[in-house]
């Protein structure tokens, strides 16, 4: 995933599966650039998931 930020700045990025069941959950640093997360979702059932970035 990609993303920019204006500021360096702390988020936190969760996977919610279509129950509303919490599957993964990283906290990252972004910088005030263009930033990139790489997320292992290989581990996870086939199925819907719902990704939130605070």
């Amino acid at each position: 995933m990609e993303f920019s930020s204006t500021e360096t700045q702390e988020y936190t990025i969760q996977i919610i599966d279509m129950y509303g069941k919490l599957v993964l959950e990283r906290t990252i640093v972004a910088t005030a650039e263009l930033s990139k997360e790489q997320l292992n979702v290989q581990t996870l059932a086939n199925g819907v998931y719902f990704m939130d970035t605070r």
